[in-house]
């Protein structure tokens, strides 16, 4: 489960994905209807949703929405999720359930909404696994395996291409002349 490209942008209803960053905002893709569009930094705010996590009661004192995710997919034959529309004690029993160490005085019903909101989106659209994620070395050695194959691909197309001109690789290099007084 990888949640790390996930954000949540304040005045703008659902989940988004970073498609890239700007200096003054951020290229969104809306996760339900996947629509691009830029929200503005002056106008939104942006909450990565890796970033956020849930008060408990523990020596942690959170913990990471991800790590409740995986709670919530480990027990959703036992405890089915209930819809965002039920009831507050409902939700709060739901939660109870699947993590009973969450702090009752400081989640609001509301932020238990929210969670199974997007725990069910995010669900629906087969964006959750308990598959384990990949590690940085197997991250880090796909994308040089990645990168040696586009630097061959670079050097035999440039070799193609002058052998098609005519040329036989060398490159002109132009200079300027200072004029000196």
């Amino acid at each position: 489960m990888n949640i790390d490209e996930f954000v949540a942008v304040s005045g703008k209803p659902g989940l988004f994905r970073m498609v890239n960053n700007k200096s003054n905002g951020m290229v969104v893709e809306n996760l339900d209807n996947g629509k691009v569009s830029f929200a503005s930094l002056r106008k939104h705010n942006f909450n990565p949703i890796a970033s956020i996590g849930i008060y408990v009661t523990t020596e942690e004192d959170t913990l990471n929405l991800k790590d409740v995710f995986i709670k919530m997919l480990e027990g959703i034959d036992k405890n089915p999720v209930p819809g965002s529309k039920a009831s507050n004690d409902e939700l709060t029993a739901y939660l109870a359930k699947v993590l009973p160490e969450y702090d009752k005085e400081r989640v609001y019903p509301s932020d238990i909404k929210k969670l199974v909101k997007w725990f069910t989106f995010l669900n629906d659209k087969k964006l959750l696994s308990l598959e384990e994620e990949e590690t940085d070395e197997k991250v880090k050695k796909k994308m040089a395996a990645l990168d040696k194959k586009d630097a061959t691909k670079k050097v035999t197309a440039s070799k193609s291409a002058g052998k098609a001109s005519g040329k036989k690789g060398a490159s002109k290099v132009s200079a300027v002349k200072k004029s000196g007084k």
